[in-house]
């Protein structure tokens, strides 16, 4: 085996882990080559479940935490809505 061709099939380990990169300006995957109508091309890799997981409970964390007033910077759970801890806050916020 060549370096070249160990180099390829690590590039299409990460392509079937992650899924195939587009690059911008060429209509194929930035680390393997292929173009997205070919049929080795890997739209969704293995890991895609497990990453979907982790940004859907980082979602969830998400809105069950504190939060943060937009107007006077303070964390709080429970405010006036969803934007603003207070009344007050309510007030004096410019929302543009």
């Amino acid at each position: 085996m060549t370096p070249a061709s160990l180099k390829y099939r690590r590039r299409r380990i990460a392509c079937h882990l992650l899924g195939c990169i587009e690059a911008e300006q060429y209509p194929g995957c930035y680390r393997c080559d292929h173009g997205i109508y070919d049929a080795e091309y890997v739209q969704y890799g293995k890991l895609e479940p497990l990453f979907r997981l982790y940004w859907w409970a980082r979602g969830v964390i998400r809105k069950l935490g504190p939060k943060k007033c937009q107007q006077c910077g303070k964390k709080y759970r429970h405010g006036y809505d969803e934007y603003l801890c207070s009344e007050e806050c309510h007030e004096n916020w410019l929302p543009f």
